[in-house]
This record gives structure tokens, sequence and C-alpha cells, in this order.
């Protein structure tokens, strides 16, 4: 195989048509993640290595530090933090075009064990996918500065963390974290365990009537409290 100018291909008979493309629904049995490849082509050559670097990158990422230990916490929370300030960030949020990879998992949070027990999950790595940055998409309060300096604050000072509901409403899955941002202001961040992952699944600028609401809908109170917030 080689490489030939235009000039060449047309004295050669000139490039064939593209054929149709089939393609079937693969999930990845390792990351959860459903994919479209070509049939009858083994997905590992459904990508470009070289465009999906940085995806593999954050995904490998997340796998080290979920298999630390109990005793690598600090190391967990700073690998975190190292990803998150990372150009990967920008990347992630950044508006898809047409050919571009998919968007793997990106490191964004570290989650402690005692709101691990909460989740029943062991994942500690809380994780930006495909299907978050959609979401978020339309904040325009949702930047790689809220990310790094917003979310990282929620889970850390723990004002208040509501145990709520999935949308199937099934108990126990998920978090919501209520604390101030650097302007005062409320945020809400909630995380979720999906298909063996631990989810941002959103993240906006709230209000202490909105953690009210969700305590009268009958969310409980994992940590903090809503004088913590007042």
């Amino acid at each position: 195989m080689r490489q030939v100018s235009r000039a060449e291909a047309e004295r050669l008979g000139g490039a064939t048509p593209r054929p149709p493309r089939d393609e079937v629904e693969w999930t990845n049995p390792r990351t959860g993640e459903t994919m479209r490849v070509d049939r009858g082509v083994d997905p590992s050559w459904a990508g470009n290595p070289g465009i999906d670097r940085p995806r593999l990158l954050a995904e490998a990422a997340a796998r080290g530090i979920d298999d630390l230990g109990e005793l690598s916490a600090a190391l967990g929370r700073e690998a975190v933090r190292q990803v998150a300030g990372s150009s990967l960030l920008e990347r992630q949020l950044a508006p898809s075009r047409e050919g571009d990879p998919p968007k793997g998992p990106l490191p964004v949070g570290y989650l402690e064990a005692e709101l691990r027990s909460e989740l029943g999950t062991a994942r500690r790595v809380i994780l930006l996918d495909s299907r978050g940055v959609r979401h978020l998409a339309a904040r325009p309060e949702i930047t790689p500065a809220a990310i790094r300096d917003v979310l990282p604050r929620l889970i850390a000072e723990r004002r208040l963390v509501l145990r709520v509901t999935d949308h199937g409403g099934q108990p126990g899955s998920g978090l919501a974290f209520f604390g101030p941002g650097a302007d005062g202001s409320v945020w809400k961040a909630a995380v979720r365990v999906q298909r063996g992952r631990l989810r941002l699944a959103t993240m906006h600028r709230s209000s202490i009537r909105n953690a009210e609401d969700l305590l009268a809908k009958g969310a409980g109170i994992a940590a903090g409290s809503l004088d913590a917030l007042r």
C-alpha cells in the first residue's frame, strides 16, 4: 500500500466510489459505552488511534484511579485534579462536530468512601461522559473553570448532600451536592451510578428552594444540613 497523487490515481483508472456503510451497534463490555461500527470489522479498528489518544488516556486514568486502594485516596484526588486541570476538559466540553471521535468518560471528581457507601458502589472516580456533556451544553455557566473550581468544593465541603432517586424512581441511585460558588450563589451537582459508572449527571446554579423541594419530595440527607446553605 502506498499513497498516490490525484494525477497518478486518474492515470490508474481513478478512485472507485465508496461503498455504502453497513453499521451495527456494539457495546463495550468494559465501559458499557455503545457505539456504531462497520459490520464485520473488529471494533478495535473503529477509531483513529492518533485522534482517539486523548480519550484513551482519560479512560486509562479513570481505571487507574479506581484501582487505587483506600490508602491512596490523596493520590487519587490529585490524579483527578491533574486530569481535570488539563486541556482534556476543554476538549470534553467543546461542541462536537461531524466526524469527531466519540468522547470517552473523563475523570472530573473523586468521591470519598462514606459517600460511596451511600450509593453502594466501589467506584471512586466521577466521570463526565458524552451524555453528561450534552446535558450541560445548554447551561452557559458550565465552563471548564466551573468544573475545576466549584465541583471539588461541593464534594469536599458537603454543605448539603441529598440522596435522590433516578428517573426510574430507584432509591439511592444518586447524590445531589449543594453548596456555594465563589460568588456566593448556590450550586448543585448531581452524581449518579449508571451502568457501573459514577457519572456527573448535571451541574448548574441552583437555590435553597430547590433543595427544600427535593426534601419535601422525600430526598434524604446523606451529609450536611439545610442550615449550612443559609
